[in-house]
């Protein structure tokens, strides 16, 4: 595959995270102790936020029968 520089093209407002998206907002708002239940696909999200807030979570995978959930806890 060639690879082609192209300039002034938008970025697109989807699935696009920003401390704005409502994972973050609930993930700021966590204390020490609090979990949360986030779908698989959210774990990279979680440890991003994570180092953007200077904050430690803790995720686990559940086995609870819904598909593939992930538990998250605020650590410090």
């Amino acid at each position: 595959m060639k690879y082609k520089i192209e300039k002034n093209v938008p970025l697109p407002s989807n699935g696009v995270r920003s401390v704005n998206s409502e994972l973050w907002q609930i993930l700021q708002r966590m204390e020490v102790g609090d979990s949360i239940k986030v779908e698989l696909n959210k774990a990279a999200e979680v440890y991003r936020a994570a180092k953007f807030f200077g904050k430690k979570f803790k995720t686990l995978d559940l086995k609870d029968g819904s598909p593939r959930p992930r538990r998250v806890w605020r650590t410090s």
